[in-house]
């Protein structure tokens, strides 16, 4: 029978506490890892040691050496800083200022150059101590510009960013308010249901639905003579994302995100239930024949996944739930056998994935490759699933849509490559999807 193919993969953001890396205890086949809550208690308290300490030190925790070669939190500030940071009141007046201005353009209040609809999946924002360490550290080397993704980067999700400065001596949060009031009469009610960047991104960032976690750093310092602020916030998942949604347009908190409600603070806007923040609704079994994300909601089959390989991978908890990891040296490799499966408009198995060089610093040799077989031996058909180097930090799928009359066992290998330095693999998701290769779940 004739196999008929095509390659399939895709970027999604997702809302990925920062927790150390370990050495593996069990193969992810196997569901017997320490609890959620305790593994998430423990690491974030011991992590959190961690940052302190390092950026009082030569060291940089070692995550943040695997997301950039010069994190901003690990980088040191040689300017005159004069004042520094962000008092437990300034973190409520920055929350207030933000879900202000989300509650009213939620409940369609923005009529200020344009009636602007009313949006049905607005978060209401939560304070991220880590992003406001970050944005501190950014603040305090005193430049205006944007640093890059990579070197702002945490495990959660992928981060975005607005600045502003002031020539005041005396801080002002409300400063921050011009990121909105400055560039909404910029924004048409066209770009909401697929966004394109143009003179409001500081706005859009300020209110893109799926954000939910904002920390933000301050620096006064001396810039050839003249006291200048800098203000930095981070947010998480970032936004302005081309061509996705800023929000669902609709009736405010009608389609609140899984795990939220709406706010008896904020009106219209979708309030977390618990710690963990919104959660990605589970995929239609009509879509896969199989789908794994190691919640508490997976199938039993998803624990008879066969694992082997040279090491085991190790669970961790981040807001979007759980997540497998391994760190392999070189020449070492681990291998993942999705099993038999047969549709009519063929299969594509998938892992949602990234993975690289464990350190930026060292070169990413590894190879991600996908094997199928019609019977026991060998593979009729064997091909390499790449990553492009714009997506490292960021889960994505990788799968093969496959058609074939009968049924096909689907393999997954991620090898280091001889000689290498350590490389690492993620997988927060996989399974095998009825027909072509999903661009979403």
């Amino acid at each position: 029978m004739k196999l008929l193919y095509t390659t399939s993969w895709y970027l999604l953001p997702m809302v990925l506490p920062f927790l150390r890396l370990s050495d593996s205890t069990t193969r992810f086949g196997t569901y017997d890892t320490i609890s959620r809550e305790a593994n998430l208690d423990d690491a974030w308290h011991a992590s959190r040691s961690d940052l302190e300490n390092s950026r009082n030190s030569d060291s940089c925790p070692e995550l943040y050496q695997r997301f950039s070669k010069e994190h901003t939190y690990c980088r040191k500030s040689t300017c005159n800083v004069l004042d520094k940071g962000v008092s437990k009141e300034e973190k409520e007046i920055i929350l207030g200022i933000h879900n202000n201005f989300r509650s009213k353009l939620a409940t369609g209040r923005e009529t200020t150059c344009h009636q602007l609809p009313s949006a049905a999946n607005m978060m209401e924002m939560e304070w991220d101590e880590e992003l406001a360490r970050i944005a501190q550290a950014h603040a305090n080397l005193c430049v205006f510009n944007h640093d890059e993704s990579n070197d702002r980067a945490v495990e959660n999700f992928p981060v975005g960013q607005n600045m502003v400065y002031t020539t005041s001596s005396k801080k002002n949060w409300r400063a921050i308010e011009s990121w909105y009031k400055e560039e909404v009469c910029f924004y048409t009610p066209d770009i909401v249901p697929s966004f394109r960047s143009g003179e409001y991104n500081h706005f859009s960032q300020v209110t893109w639905a799926n954000t939910w976690k904002v920390g933000c750093g301050y620096a006064e310092y001396n810039d050839g003579g003249k006291k200048k602020g800098l203000y930095t916030c981070n947010y998480g998942p970032e936004g302005n994302f081309r061509e996705r949604p800023h929000y669902v347009a609709g009736e405010p908190c009608s389609q609140c995100p899984k795990n939220t409600e709406c706010s008896t603070s904020y009106a219209g806007l979708c309030k977390s239930k618990t710690e963990d923040g919104p959660q990605m609704n589970r995929p239609s079994s009509n879509d896969y024949i199989l789908y794994c994300d190691f919640s508490d909601d997976d199938p039993s089959e998803c624990s008879s996944v066969g694992v082997k390989g040279s090491r085991n991978f190790s669970t961790r908890h981040i807001y979007g739930g759980n997540y497998k990891t391994v760190v392999l040296n070189g020449g070492e490799s681990v291998e993942i056998d999705v099993g038999w499966a047969q549709d009519k408009k063929g299969i594509c198995p998938f892992l949602y994935l990234r993975f690289g060089p464990n350190n930026a610093k060292d070169t990413k040799s590894s190879s991600l490759t996908l094997a199928f077989y019609t019977s026991p031996g060998a593979p009729v058909l064997t091909t390499a699933l790449n990553v492009p180097e714009s997506m490292k930090n960021s889960f994505t799928i990788r799968g093969m849509h496959m058609k074939f009359g009968g049924k096909l066992k689907s393999v997954f290998t991620y090898k280091a490559n001889e000689g290498a330095a350590p490389q690492y693999i993620d997988i927060k998701a996989f399974g095998i999807t009825r027909g072509p290769c999903q661009t979403s779940f």
